[in-house]
């Protein structure tokens, strides 16, 4: 039942990750974000230490919902997932700058940030 919902919700990531921006949701559009995560070969998701969503266990292992969420949707694309931790305040100026791809946890969709940011359904 886990790997369906997570291929479920994997499908859907996609498919909002496609069509983010407004871009086409085809990878032949080379202007699409879906066209760019797939030419570098790795989606860059920026995260912070949030337990149950993203956090290391006691194995030292990276895990959490939204952490084993962005890798199915990145194995679904084809890509690597590259994780980094960001400072939560600068969020938006990371994604602005390309330093990351998207943030993969607990954002809060205020209405500035949904006029300013392309965003995915919330779950």
């Amino acid at each position: 039942m886990k790997k369906l919902v997570s291929a479920v919700l994997a499908a859907g990531m996609a498919v909002s990750l496609a069509a983010c921006g407004g871009a086409a949701a085809s990878a032949s559009d080379s202007g699409s974000d879906l066209a760019y995560i797939k030419d570098k070969g790795k989606m860059t998701i920026g995260y912070t230490v949030y337990e149950p969503m993203n956090y290391t266990d006691a194995d030292g292992n990276f895990t959490g919902f939204d952490t084993e969420l962005a890798t199915a949707v990145c194995e679904k694309l084809g890509v690597e997932p590259d994780f980094v931790e960001i400072n939560w305040d600068t969020k938006i100026v990371e994604l602005d700058g390309k330093s990351i791809d998207c943030v993969w946890n607990g954002m809060t969709l205020t209405d500035d940030i949904m006029q300013n940011t392309a965003c995915t359904k919330p779950y």
